[in-house]
């Protein structure tokens, strides 16, 4: 991968950088199924959808503290009733500065990409510090 200087990398979108493959669940799927497809995907959240439109997403800290923590039966449990929605996401057109303030500001470690209601990638913290190392490692001031 090419590095930019600094003044590009403010300007790198998240499209450039987001991951293309994710994992995606109807909402009334059980907690335990959802676990199973992550598992088998190595994923660490399931985006839950209606009709390909995302409307909530699920990860593995929802799993232990909206249901274990708790006592829910995961077996019974849905995940639309542990998701969090409305969804918070980005455009392929985001920078990668405004995913950062925004996976800061919200503690998130990762950020659907939708273009228009369409889920198009999901961009992680991994991948933007993958890429900063990268940067930062090419510019040593």
């Amino acid at each position: 991968m090419r590095v930019p200087c600094f003044s590009q990398v403010s300007k790198l979108n998240v499209g450039e950088l987001m991951g293309k493959d994710f994992v995606s669940v109807k909402p009334d799927t059980t907690i335990t199924a959802a676990t199973k497809v992550m598992k088998s995907k190595g994923a660490s959240c399931v985006v839950v959808g209606n009709n390909k439109k995302p409307v909530g997403i699920v990860t593995e800290n929802d799993f232990v503290v909206r249901v274990l923590s708790v006592g829910k039966n995961p077996r019974l449990t849905l995940v639309k009733a542990i998701m969090s929605s409305p969804l918070v996401h980005v455009e392929p057109e985001t920078s990668i500065l405004d995913a950062i303030a925004i996976m800061h500001q919200k503690n998130f470690s990762q950020l659907p990409v939708l273009q228009g209601n369409r889920m198009v990638g999901l961009v992680r913290l991994t991948d933007l510090m993958r890429y900063l190392v990268g940067f930062f490692s090419a510019h040593r001031w």
